[in-house]
């Protein structure tokens, strides 16, 4: 059994893979919100894995990394996946991939009160995923204006990061986002998109064309980055995820790594000019899924001890909200609204 472990809010994720496309995986892979923890959840041997950990708030991960090991003292019961503190989030793993010559660009927090080395730059939210909150800012003097701006506006310093854009728009002006899910062992390619706006979120430009289906479908088959995304994998401690990426002069360059993506939008699969890619993918990762399932000495499990040792750390865990973000509102009303409209649901 795989435990997936993930915020209340965000466990959508995985349930529309599960009641869609990874329907087999029903009886498989069992949803646990972090909140539940706190209810003395009985913990059975099996896969945990960790997601959604760039969500986190400070302290929850540190509990959760408490839970990480007390499980982890049963190796022959128990196989886990992202650690809740030291898989790289997205401000360390920008760092540490610019610090390493991976990355040609650069991340601040506003925090540290630095100077981009190169403009120009736009500023986002350390930890959701939607995208920037600022247009392109060309200098200083109009990065400075910006985050009076955001301030005023009620953003907090603490959550608010500065990335130096890079260009990787072709002779046409289409940017590329490359995506590929690492699950447990495997990387797959999940899709590339196309558009003519430098934060790309989704496929915007005519995905009919049979030039960007070949395209597509070529990634998928060929997986010509493989090799790099795996040392990337490994250096951000990361087992489940799906990297965002770029190439620029054949060279990778990495947006972020989400530890809850999206496995699956649309509903009906047969009927979608990229169903050759979806049915790929589809096969690929319940493969993986099955591969990651633990498959050790289920009798020597957790011991009754251990399991009220983790109750009780767990009984600190305070995840649930004071107040609703409107940031996570949105993205939520974002993910449910696309897939309704893809599936044909009344909303």
């Amino acid at each position: 059994m795989i435990y997936f472990l993930v915020t209340a809010e965000h466990s959508y994720t995985m349930e529309i893979f599960r009641n869609s496309w990874g329907k087999g995986l029903a009886q498989e892979i069992k949803i646990i919100p972090y909140e539940h923890l706190c209810w003395g959840h009985d913990l059975q041997p099996g896969t945990y894995l960790f997601s959604d950990i760039e969500r986190l708030p400070a302290r929850q991960a540190e509990v959760l990394s408490r839970v990480w090991f007390e499980l982890a003292k049963s190796p022959q019961a128990v196989r886990l996946i992202n650690h809740p503190t030291q898989s790289l989030r997205r401000y360390e793993l920008l760092r540490k991939l610019h610090t390493q010559g991976i990355n040609d660009f650069n991340v601040y927090r506003l925090t540290e009160n630095a100077q981009p080395q190169q403009f120009p730059v736009f500023i986002r939210k350390e930890a959701d995923h939607l995208g920037n909150i600022s247009p392109l800012l060309h200098s200083q003097e109009e990065l400075d204006i910006a985050i009076k701006e955001l301030s005023s506006s009620g953003y907090f310093h603490d959550d608010l990061i500065i990335t130096e854009f890079i260009d990787t728009a072709d002779e046409d002006g289409i940017y590329r986002k490359y995506a590929a899910f690492i699950i447990g062992d495997r990387i797959l390619p999940r899709h590339l998109f196309f558009s003519k706006e430098w934060m790309v979120k989704l496929s915007q430009a005519d995905m009919s064309k049979e030039s960007f289906l070949a395209e597509e479908q070529a990634y998928a088959d060929e997986h010509p980055h493989k090799e790099q995304l795996k040392e990337i994998f490994q250096l951000a401690g990361i087992q489940y995820g799906r990297i965002d990426y770029g190439i620029i002069n054949g060279k990778v360059q990495v947006w972020e790594i989400n530890t809850n993506p999206m496995l699956s939008i649309d509903g009906d699969i047969e009927k979608n000019s990229r169903s050759p890619l979806h049915k790929q993918f589809v096969e690929r990762s319940v493969e993986a899924f099955r591969a990651m399932d633990f498959k050790g000495a289920k009798s020597e499990g957790i011991t009754l001890a251990q399991k009220q040792k983790i109750s009780e750390i767990a009984d600190t865990l305070e995840l649930r909200p004071a107040m609703k973000n409107a940031w996570v509102y949105l993205e939520n009303k974002f993910w449910k609204k696309i897939y309704n409209f893809m599936t044909n649901k009344k909303h």
